[in-house]
């Protein structure tokens, strides 16, 4: 990516000299200088490439390739380069061709680019949730023979990686985070499994992977898979899978209810999205069945990296909704994890108040974007 970048527009040295006043700006832009602040943070090379989509409307490969004197190849890599961090969209132009308009990434408060950085403060946290890392642990001692290569995405401190080499997996382990690459590299020395693990502080959405790997381990969850990058790096990951290989884990679910849910606290009522944990109220009521929103399976290719649905909750007691409870069952083989306190707790979502009656059928239109974080989640719900 650097050598596209140096090859990209070298004459100009600063962000100058756009046209601003030609600029169409998306209906959630407010303004121009809200939009310049989210872009910034780019290098001027691709800061330049998102105006030139801006001034365009939308664009093709071939006008990239051609307004910057780059090849097709690294005009590609640029575009799917901006297209991964939601900067452009890819859309279809007359003949199927490829094209991008505008990404997303300008409305989105909470921007990172592999997805969140887990604080090193909580590796522990996690490694200690018996249930998640037994799970995973399982999975690895049954899958991972001496001699397989593995791929484990997002490795935090290790723990995946260090399991899958001590059954005699070739480890190829990322970690974008320097504190906990570090970490990693230091508990993988450790435990002298330096050999068997390669460690590498790369952002996997940038590099190339390691092809014909035997197995790919990537937990980067989040309730809904709304928070991290699970369903991306899945995307990009499975393409290096070789025929025949295991996914750890396999497959995901989620499920949404009804509820009432504690909001008032000294007399003010705080209607604000929550995790049910870390000593948080558990809702006062459920007040309807569970309902599958999304399901996914990581052996897929491309699979969506947003959802939009409509569907019909029916009540199952009197009493006064203001919540949408969100849960994620995870899967290997035959093995289920559900909510734990460290791995998809469930997430309440607050939504207006409304009296109900058991029986009462209450719709609900939700759209929402994987890896973009719960300020994207749309949610609308009206009574019978």
């Amino acid at each position: 990516m650097k050598k596209i970048l140096n090859n990209l527009n070298k004459d100009t040295e600063n962000k100058d000299g756009i046209n601003q006043e030609k600029i169409w700006i998306p209906p959630k832009i407010k303004n121009i200088r809200n939009f310049q602040d989210t872009i910034e943070i780019l290098p001027i090379q691709l800061y330049k490439v998102v105006y030139t989509v801006l001034e365009k409307g939308y664009v093709d490969l071939n006008y990239i390739s051609k307004k910057f004197n780059i090849s097709q190849k690294e005009a590609s890599g640029i575009l799917e380069f901006l297209t991964r961090y939601r900067y452009l969209k890819k859309i279809k132009l007359k003949g199927d061709e490829d094209g991008w308009a505008l990404g997303d990434v300008y409305w989105i408060e909470e921007k990172f680019p592999s997805g969140p950085v887990i604080p090193s403060i909580y590796q522990f946290n996690l490694i200690s949730d018996i249930k998640r890392t037994s799970f995973f642990a399982n999975a690895i001692n049954k899958t991972v023979k001496k001699g397989d290569r593995v791929l484990d995405l997002g490795t935090g401190t290790g723990i995946f990686s260090i399991l899958a080499a001590k059954k005699g997996g070739i480890v190829y382990s990322y970690e974008i985070n320097e504190k906990n690459y570090r970490m990693a590299q230091n508990i993988i020395r450790k435990n002298n499994l330096q050999e068997n693990i390669i460690l590498k502080k790369e952002d996997i959405f940038v590099v190339d992977l390691e092809k014909n790997v035997e197995v790919i381990i990537c937990e980067m969850f989040d309730t809904a898979l709304v928070a991290e990058m699970q369903v991306q790096a899945m995307n990009k990951a499975i393409e290096f899978l070789k025929d025949g290989g295991k996914v750890i884990p396999e497959s995901a679910a989620t499920y949404v209810e009804l509820v009432e849910f504690q909001e008032e606290f000294f007399d003010i009522k705080f209607p604000l999205i929550h995790y049910e944990a870390y000593g948080n109220p558990k809702p006062k009521k459920i007040l309807s069945k569970k309902y599958k929103i999304h399901e996914i399976s990581f052996y897929n290719k491309n699979n969506e990296e947003e959802i939009s649905t409509s569907l019909k909750l029916k009540t199952n007691k009197n009493g006064r909704i203001n919540g949408i409870r969100f849960t994620t069952d995870v899967y290997f083989e035959n093995e289920k994890l559900s909510s734990t306190e460290w791995f998809n707790p469930p997430i309440i979502y607050p939504i207006r108040e409304l009296e109900v009656k058991k029986g009462d059928e209450i719709s609900l239109d939700l759209y929402m974007m994987f890896g973009a974080g719960w300020d994207t989640v749309e949610i609308n719900v009206e009574g019978k």
